[in-house]
């Protein structure tokens, strides 16, 4: 499982010309390193969705488990993130699996 914290501010993502933002997420488990690269539109419109109205700070969890899927795990109870660890989770919403490592994104766009 790989986990990681961000602080944002939700202005430098609604005025970021990058392309994506790339999320390092280190294993505490196994020697290896997940990312997570989305577009910052997309970023923020899942935020949105996630928590309603967003302030000027955004805390972003990302969990990473052993299955290859991530959460936004940020305000969870602690029975949802066991779930998440035991891969029971289900939140369409807070599902940041499709760019998990998901470098044909910059492929595609570097072409």
């Amino acid at each position: 499982m790989a986990m990681g914290w961000w602080t944002l501010q939700k202005q430098n993502i609604r005025k970021s010309q990058a392309d994506f933002w790339v999320f390092v997420l280190p294993s505490f488990f196994e020697h290896k390193t997940s990312f997570i690269i989305i577009p910052p539109a997309d970023l923020l419109r899942r935020l949105r969705l996630i928590r309603g109205t967003i302030g000027k700070r955004i805390d972003l969890y990302l969990w990473v488990t052993k299955t290859h899927r991530c959460w936004e795990a940020r305000n969870l109870p602690i029975a949802e993130e066991e779930r998440i660890a035991d891969d029971r989770f289900w939140n369409k919403a807070r599902d940041f699996s499709a760019f998990l490592n998901a470098w044909h994104q910059v492929a595609a766009r570097l072409k």
